[in-house]
C-alpha cells in the first residue's frame, strides 16, 4: 500500500501588500496536474483515497509575515494482488 501527502497549487501572498511571491517549492504542479499523475500511475491499483482539501498557513520570509496556500492531496492505492 503506498500513501502520500503531496502539497499542489502553492501560492504565497505577503500579508501586508498582497504581493504574490514565488513559492519556494522544488517542485509546484496543479492539482489537476498532480491528480492525474498520481491516476496515470496507479491506473491498475485499488485507490483506497483520493482527497483534495485546501490550507493556508502563515509563515516569514525574510521577516516580512506571508500566507502559504496549497492544496493538499491525500493519495492511498493498494496494489491488487496477482
Amino acid at each position: 500500500m503506498n500513501c502520500m501527502i503531496i502539497g499542489s497549487s502553492i501560492r504565497e501572498v505577503t500579508v501586508e501588500t498582497n504581493v504574490e511571491l514565488d513559492p519556494m517549492f522544488e517542485i509546484n504542479l496543479s492539482t489537476d496536474r498532480m491528480l492525474h499523475l498520481l491516476d496515470t500511475e496507479y491506473a491498475d491499483w485499488d485507490i483506497k483515497q483520493r482527497l483534495v482539501k485546501p490550507l493556508e498557513y502563515a509563515i516569514d520570509r525574510g521577516g516580512a509575515p506571508v500566507s502559504l496556500m496549497t492544496n493538499c492531496i491525500t493519495y492511498v492505492a493498494n496494489k491488487p494482488s496477482k
